[in-house]
Protein backbone atom coordinates (compact mmCIF):
# COMPACT_ATOMS: atom_id res chain seq x y z
CA UNK A 1 0.00 0.00 0.00
CA UNK A 2 0.96 3.63 -0.95
CA UNK A 3 0.71 6.22 1.89
CA UNK A 4 -2.86 7.40 0.40
CA UNK A 5 -3.81 4.14 0.75
CA UNK A 6 -3.69 2.65 -2.81
CA UNK A 7 -2.18 -0.84 -3.54
CA UNK A 8 1.58 0.03 -4.46
CA UNK A 9 3.72 -2.05 -6.99
CA UNK A 10 4.30 -5.71 -5.71
CA UNK A 11 7.69 -6.32 -4.30
CA UNK A 12 9.94 -6.97 -7.29
CA UNK A 13 13.77 -9.25 -7.09
CA UNK A 14 15.89 -9.82 -9.71
CA UNK A 15 18.66 -12.33 -8.67
CA UNK A 16 21.93 -12.76 -10.05
CA UNK A 17 20.53 -15.66 -12.45
CA UNK A 18 18.46 -12.92 -13.62
CA UNK A 19 15.37 -15.06 -12.27
CA UNK A 20 12.33 -12.72 -11.50
CA UNK A 21 10.73 -12.68 -8.04
CA UNK A 22 7.03 -11.34 -7.27
CA UNK A 23 6.11 -11.27 -3.70
CA UNK A 24 8.17 -14.20 -2.67
CA UNK A 25 7.98 -16.26 -6.22
CA UNK A 26 9.47 -16.93 -9.18
CA UNK A 27 7.40 -15.53 -12.58
CA UNK A 28 9.97 -15.77 -15.15
CA UNK A 29 13.40 -14.71 -15.92
CA UNK A 30 15.31 -12.65 -17.95
CA UNK A 31 17.24 -12.85 -21.14
CA UNK A 32 19.99 -10.58 -22.58
CA UNK A 33 19.97 -10.56 -26.32
CA UNK A 34 22.71 -8.37 -26.91
CA UNK A 35 23.85 -5.09 -25.53
CA UNK A 36 21.25 -2.83 -23.63
CA UNK A 37 18.45 -5.23 -24.72
CA UNK A 38 16.02 -7.60 -22.79
CA UNK A 39 13.37 -10.15 -22.91
CA UNK A 40 11.50 -11.57 -20.76
CA UNK A 41 10.19 -15.21 -20.47
CA UNK A 42 7.82 -17.44 -18.62
CA UNK A 43 7.89 -20.91 -17.71
CA UNK A 44 6.82 -22.79 -20.39
CA UNK A 45 6.28 -19.98 -22.74
CA UNK A 46 8.13 -18.27 -25.63
CA UNK A 47 10.20 -15.21 -24.45
CA UNK A 48 8.60 -11.91 -24.83
CA UNK A 49 8.96 -10.07 -28.73
CA UNK A 50 9.12 -6.79 -27.35
CA UNK A 51 12.37 -5.97 -26.22
CA UNK A 52 13.67 -3.69 -23.50
CA UNK A 53 16.42 -1.44 -22.47
CA UNK A 54 17.35 -2.73 -18.76
CA UNK A 55 16.62 -5.57 -16.43
CA UNK A 56 14.53 -3.45 -14.61
CA UNK A 57 12.44 -2.46 -16.95
CA UNK A 58 11.75 -6.18 -18.59
CA UNK A 59 11.37 -7.52 -15.39
CA UNK A 60 8.57 -4.92 -14.51
CA UNK A 61 6.99 -5.66 -17.93
CA UNK A 62 7.06 -9.24 -17.15
CA UNK A 63 5.27 -8.73 -13.70
CA UNK A 64 2.69 -6.83 -15.68
CA UNK A 65 1.90 -9.80 -17.49
CA UNK A 66 1.85 -12.33 -14.70
CA UNK A 67 -0.40 -10.15 -12.97
CA UNK A 68 -2.78 -9.13 -16.33
CA UNK A 69 -3.08 -13.20 -16.71
CA UNK A 70 -3.93 -14.28 -13.33
CA UNK A 71 -6.90 -11.86 -13.45
CA UNK A 72 -10.12 -13.91 -13.33
CA UNK A 73 -12.84 -12.82 -16.49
Amino acid sequence: MTAHGRPGPPPLAIDEKDRVISNGEYVGRLVELGRRRWVHARPGKAPSAKTYRDRESAARALVDVVAAESVPG
